[in-house]
């Protein structure tokens, strides 16, 4: 039952991975000045309502007295992969033949050792007579 429900959970988990890693999408983010104003996701930023003020300015005024806007609008752009493959590994001859010669290294040239623990037959010191944190502690008469 758990594992069932393990295995679920972890191949919907790689489902969304795979998903997400090959999903692309733009942010749109608008400042007015050097305060972010406004972030949208796929599709444009509204902006701040200065470029209106702007365009009306341009309008009325000559194009010498007008300065430049305080807004900049910049997108960033994440690209996610368009091919998602698996490689495929090719074993070759010195694979098969490193494999063996580790497992009979391991295995048949060093055996494992015993480690002997020098402290397994003592036994374990008496408790003290007295309380220590009565005998180490100072008091006020």
């Amino acid at each position: 039952m758990i594992k069932k429900a393990l295995l679920r959970i972890s191949s919907s988990l790689l489902a969304m991975l795979v998903l997400l890693s090959s999903f692309s999408f733009s942010v749109h983010c608008h400042y007015c000045g050097h305060f972010l104003k406004d972030t949208s996701y796929v599709v444009p930023s509204k902006g701040c309502g200065m470029e209106k003020v702007a365009d009306a300015l341009q309008d009325i005024c000559k194009a010498d007295q007008i300065k430049k806007s305080c807004c900049t609008d910049h997108t960033h752009i994440v690209d996610g992969k368009d091919v998602v493959s698996v490689e495929k590994n090719r074993i070759s001859f010195n694979h098969l033949v490193a494999i063996p010669y580790q497992l009979t290294d391991v295995y048949f040239f060093n055996p494992l050792q015993n480690e002997i623990t020098p402290f397994i037959g003592y036994d374990p010191p008496p408790p003290p007579n007295t309380a220590l944190y009565i005998k180490h502690q100072c008091f006020l008469i």
